[in-house]
């Protein structure tokens, strides 16, 4: 799969990038995302004796491709492609972080010789809607996919909940990541709760 991935980034060919990736790549359980962001924990590094907050399921960019195009320096017709495959919102969940040093060797091209950090992500099946936008629910999964790190943007939680045309059990998506969002509160009419409270007396 990293393979795949560095494979859309760099100029060398599948066979290229596998005879130079490094054989061993340290995993990542847990990190913390820069500027006092959220804490992450992957589902290799969560526990299953105790209960505990489920810091696993991430907002995360769909097109990582896109959006580290932004951070280097590109020909006109790379930054074309930028425009037409605008990023999309993907939730998943994280299982591990793998560490990639990447050789000093053209064949990565910009990429050469950097460290390179890659989440493995199991995404949920949201059809591409942003749950801090509209509410979203998802009752499956897709394929895992490896995507730079640098895409995941915040934990989200999730509800259970049941209903719906089929009734079946599905997971609501809370994420809470822009400053866009906000507690939405209905109005109720509170004439009988004071009604009861003039009885009492």
């Amino acid at each position: 799969m990293i393979i795949d991935y560095l494979r859309e980034i760099v100029p060398a060919s599948r066979k290229e990038i596998k005879a130079r990736l490094p054989e061993n790549m340290p995993l990542w359980g847990k990190f913390r995302m820069a500027h006092g962001g959220d804490s992450i924990r992957s589902m290799m590094a969560s526990s299953k004796k105790r209960v505990e907050r489920n810091m696993s399921f991430v907002r995360v960019r769909d097109s990582p491709f896109s959006f580290m195009i932004w951070t280097e320096q590109f020909s006109m017709t790379q930054l074309e492609l930028i425009v037409f495959n605008r990023p999309k919102v993907l939730y998943g969940r994280v299982e591990k972080v793998i560490q990639c040093q990447l050789p000093d060797d053209p064949a990565f091209g910009i990429f050469s010789g950097k460290l390179r950090l890659f989440a493995y992500i199991t995404p949920c099946k949201t059809d591409g809607k942003d749950a801090s936008q509209e509410l979203t629910f998802y009752h499956t999964e897709t394929a895992p996919i490896i995507t730079d790190l640098t895409t995941i943007r915040a934990v989200v939680g999730r509800v259970q909940t049941t209903g719906g045309i089929t009734n079946r059990k599905q997971w609501g998506i809370i994420d809470r990541s822009t400053a866009l969002v906000r507690t939405a509160f209905e109005h109720e009419d509170l004439s009988d709760m004071d009604d009861d409270d003039d009885d009492d007396e």
